[in-house]
């Protein structure tokens, strides 16, 4: 073979090699650019969700536009009212209706104002407010917090999503400036159209898996449970015995010596309620970023126990 037909055939082989990379380069975009499209089409229609319910909690969803309140038709009131429950407060009937697992509301700083609901750790992990399946779940609370109302630890879990949803901007807390800058946590139970406000005091980024060093145990609710919640503090903490109270304070030492920040300014006991909030955080190891809150005691406000985290709080 001459070389002239040699030089020929390694150019039509590499023109036909240049020309299969083409597609395949072609082939891959376009999967890339139809994914890239269709995740956002995802968040877009995550993020509408969350605005309407967001507007039917706040009894604005038929203010907002023609379009917002068609896009979910479950959500009109003629549906809801039917299966809404009389003791359901006012602000959460239409949502009641729309999902009956719903047992209130929470909201942290200015931006995460979000559904929580109840039924396993399983089901709301992938499945949205209206039962659809979908990556950004709802948030939810822990299993074992069958008595949510009354329990004197509670913990709700929310996806860490990209685009904010859900509790997307939780990390955010880890954060000193908007730590102080965010400190008023509120949540709403069905029964009532009034919050209750929490104020945090640690906020602890840590493993989840046993064998790393930076492991937190998070679901202490065999320390936490013996006490019933009552207004009176002293009649609640009768019903744990010295010992008992004494494993309470442990943990929730244990919670403000592992916080990224230390927090004098806010004062926590055994009689106060702790709520927890936890999304993914990727720091570490199978991590989660953990908001630790305690209810306000009567003596209170919001506003006072705001000041006091911007004068105290400082970093590690």
């Amino acid at each position: 073979m001459s070389r002239h037909r040699k030089s020929k055939r390694r150019m039509r082989l590499s023109s036909r090699i240049l020309l299969f990379s083409a597609i395949v380069f072609l082939v891959a975009a376009v999967a890339l650019l139809g994914y890239s499209l269709h995740k956002r089409a995802q968040d877009r229609k995550i993020l509408e969700q969350e605005d309407h319910l967001r507007d039917l909690f706040q009894g604005t969803a038929c203010e907002i536009t023609e379009r917002a309140c068609s896009l979910f038709p479950a959500a009109s009131a003629e549906e809801a009212e039917p299966t809404a429950a009389p003791e359901i407060a006012p602000r959460f009937q239409e949502l009641y209706g729309i999902n009956p697992d719903i047992i209130g509301w929470i909201t942290a700083g200015s931006e995460v104002s979000t559904a929580v609901v109840y039924r396993d750790n399983e089901y709301y992990m992938d499945h949205d407010f209206y039962g659809k399946s979908s990556a950004a779940g709802t948030v939810f609370a822990d299993v074992l917090n069958e008595h949510w109302e009354t329990d004197p630890y509670v913990v709700l879990y929310g996806h860490n999503m990209r685009n904010g949803a859900m509790f997307g901007n939780m990390d955010h807390y880890m954060n000193l400036d908007y730590f102080k800058q965010n400190s008023d946590i509120c949540l709403y139970n069905i029964y009532s159209d009034e919050p209750v406000h929490y104020v945090p005091f640690a906020a602890v980024d840590a493993s989840m898996n046993k064998e790393e060093d930076s492991y937190f145990y998070l679901r202490r609710y065999s320390t936490f449970m013996p006490w019933i919640y009552a207004e009176d503090v002293e009649s609640a903490t009768e019903t744990r015995s010295p010992e008992q109270q004494t494993a309470v304070d442990e943990v929730i030492a244990e919670m403000r010596e592992r916080s990224l920040f230390d927090i004098p300014g806010v004062e926590v006991d055994g009689t106060d309620r702790i709520l927890a909030l936890v999304t993914c955080s990727y720091e570490l190891p199978d991590a989660r970023f953990i908001l630790f809150c305690r209810q306000l005691r009567p003596e209170e406000t919001p506003e006072a126990m705001a000041q006091k985290i911007m004068e105290t709080a400082v970093a590690k």
